[in-house]
């Protein structure tokens, strides 16, 4: 896990390398976007990580309930208890899925914005490069067209790295948090 961290981190440091030496002129955009990119980062992982901690609360009671039911679903029936075991687990299912819900929601609301930021970094970058082959510089088409790729692909490196620094996130809190039953 560490590892594909630290190369989804150097393969985005080498794809805004690239895009800065290719379009030397788009360096102000890169850091406005960079800069967007940490106030979202800083908004989005601390409810990511209480809303992927509420999911796995709320899951354990739906799994709980669905074992035990099955296990004395002959002392159900017997007793006419079933309509009640039914309503229970539809109730817990219920409350697991807007969780489900809510946390999807959420991953929506990162992909928006960073889909947002990439967009305006490539569009920063396609500006650039039609900039400069107008201004009269002969560059070859090799550069930018380079640099255009490596635009299109910092916003998946970009979504994999906060997704999975908010995991990574999540299992130290679980990790480090006492058990209260020793």
């Amino acid at each position: 896990m560490l590892a594909q961290t630290f190369s989804c981190i150097a393969a985005l440091l080498a794809a805004l390398l690239a895009i800065v030496l290719a379009s030397p002129l788009v360096l102000p955009a890169v850091l406005l976007v960079g800069l967007a990119f940490g106030r979202i980062v800083c908004d989005y992982q601390p409810s990511a990580a209480e809303a992927k901690r509420l999911v796995s609360v709320l899951h354990g009671p739906v799994m709980t309930h669905m074992l035990e039911a099955h296990a004395g679903r002959e002392y159900a029936r017997s007793f006419g208890q079933a309509p009640r075991v039914v309503a229970h687990a539809l109730d817990l299912l219920e409350v697991s899925s807007r969780a489900q819900s809510f946390n999807i929601g959420l991953q929506r609301w990162l992909a928006l914005r960073l889909e947002l930021l990439g967009a305006l970094t490539l569009f920063a970058v396609a500006a650039t490069c039609v900039a400069a082959r107008r201004d009269g510089n002969a560059q070859q088409l090799g550069l930018p067209g380079l640099s255009l790729t490596y635009a299109l692909t910092l916003t998946a490196l970009a979504k994999y790295l906060v997704n999975n620094g908010t995991h990574a996130d999540l299992t130290l809190t679980l990790t480090l948090t006492p058990n209260p039953n020793p």
